[in-house]
């Protein structure tokens, strides 16, 4: 009880001097580009471009720019931000240096291949220096790693008041980790304090999933009434620092995380423009215009992203008619209500008379994602003549399953949690990605876990 008492006091020192301190200015907002330029010193001779990324809180989708390096390493990129906005220069696969980036504003970036160290220059110049150089090691990630994978045994036997001490342990070893390292600046601890509080109370609400999961899905878990008391001043939402990843979906993020509490956690008038953006982007994302009360909408609610979101809408626009032209994606559904052999035989029914590929994959399975790069060849060569059919479940999140189905051509099958265990478990798969080759009398010619290779596919499909 002396630790607990003792973990509280710690927890709202911390909340004080936040609260008091607040460093980070608000979003800032504007259609004029964002401005990086730079220089890489140090760099090998076959190098002759460079990737920057922006991560816009608005999308779900990178931004991507190529840049040329001139003789001397120096380059130059815009980006319509239209609000503050994560960017990266991506040096290798586990080599990205991150920063802020501001529209109508120019940030200078010089890394230095020879210590592998940046320095920035411009808006946010003391968060963006502790942030390129160390926020791998400080990302709110790391703050419950120990519990990660073979690391869960520790919670096993665990009651939910200890597995709520221990998430609060870990949320104090990393504030006090980050407040005693003095390289960094105190704009990057106010940036991760609410990262970290963000964490740990989504690692709070999950105890009845995490400890089942820790327990072999054994034993019955009811939170005590004080349980979010420790966590019930974290108005992690409502700070800058938070804002500047998450800004468009704080909203939601908000709401839901006081549905769970049961506290109030509000969001500012500041972040009000990126919500709205966020909301008509996910509308476009899902293959859906704009209508006319939408369109007159963004004026009045995200100027600041009027230009781009037209820009969408007319893509979005074109993108629709192309594959209404070309038959390039469907959603289709069964009877939620079928069971048994029932599913997977609906599934394939209107397909008699050609082959069928089913893939069983999931929005947040990255071999999957990655088999479907592997296998265009032999889609674009068989397209007409072969059904190609993808099939999830409730594990993938929806929203997310309608941005990404749209770009993966074929017909898609969104099932219940209970119709994707049972056709699972029908062809005994454990594991995703899985295919089930089809025949034109629609029976099933062969299986495979995990891809088995284009050229296995190919010859099974002619």
């Amino acid at each position: 009880m002396k630790r607990f008492l003792l973990s509280i006091t710690t927890m709202l020192l911390t909340i004080a001097a936040f609260a008091q301190n607040q460093l980070l200015p608000n979003l800032v907002y504007s259609q004029e580009p964002a401005v990086v330029k730079g220089e890489i010193i140090g760099i090998p001779a076959s190098m002759d471009a460079v990737n920057i990324v922006m991560t816009p809180s608005w999308s779900s989708d990178e931004i991507t720019q190529t840049v040329a390096l001139d003789k001397n390493g120096k380059f130059e990129a815009k980006f319509d931000a239209c609000v503050t906005s994560m960017a990266a220069i991506r040096l290798g696969a586990r080599n990205e240096k991150r920063f802020y980036i501001t529209p109508g504003q120019e940030v200078r970036v010089t890394v230095d291949m020879s210590n592998d160290m940046v320095t920035c220059e411009g808006p946010l110049a003391a968060l963006n220096n502790s942030l390129a150089n160390y926020y791998d090691e400080y990302r709110e990630q790391n703050l419950n790693a120990e519990i990660n994978g073979q690391g869960i045994s520790k919670l096993r036997g665990f009651t939910v008041t200890q597995y709520r001490d221990k998430m609060m342990e870990l949320y104090n070893k990393a504030v006090k980790r980050l407040n005693d390292d003095s390289e960094l600046s105190p704009e990057f601890r106010e940036y991760m304090m609410p990262h970290y509080q963000f964490l740990t109370i989504a690692l709070l609400t999950g105890y009845e999933r995490i400890l089942k999961y820790a327990n072999n899905g054994q034993g019955e878990y009811k939170k005590p009434d004080d349980y979010y008391d420790p966590v019930k001043n974290w108005n992690f939402t409502a700070q800058n620092g938070y804002l500047y990843q998450s800004g468009g979906t704080v909203e939601g993020i908000s709401t839901q995380v006081s549905r769970e509490t049961g506290v109030m956690y509000t969001y500012p008038v500041s972040a009000r423009q990126v919500i709205a953006a966020t909301k008509y982007m996910n509308t476009l994302e899902t293959l859906k215009t704009l209508n006319d009360d939408q369109l007159r909408g963004i004026k009045a609610q995200c100027p600041a992203f009027e230009s781009m979101l037209l820009a969408q809408n007319e893509a979005t626009k074109a993108r629709i008619e192309a594959n209404q032209k070309n038959n390039l994606f469907n959603i289709k559904t069964i009877d939620a209500s079928l069971s048994g052999a029932d599913i997977f035989k609906a599934i394939v029914k209107d397909y008699k008379g050609k082959k069928v590929l089913v893939d069983f994959w999931a929005t947040w399975c990255g071999p999957c994602r990655q088999a479907m790069q592997t296998i265009l060849p032999v889609k674009e060569e068989l397209w007409g003549k072969v059904a190609f059919v993808y099939v999830t479940g409730e594990t993938s999140p929806k929203a997310l399953w309608n941005k990404m189905a749209p770009d993966i051509h074929g017909d898609h099958y969104y099932l219940t949690a209970a119709q994707w265990d049972t056709v699972l478990k029908q062809f005994g798969v454990q594991g995703i990605p899985a295919y089930v080759v089809v025949g034109a009398d629609n029976e099933v010619v062969t299986k495979h876990i995990g891809y088995p290779g284009n050229d296995v596919i190919q010859n099974e499909l002619k």
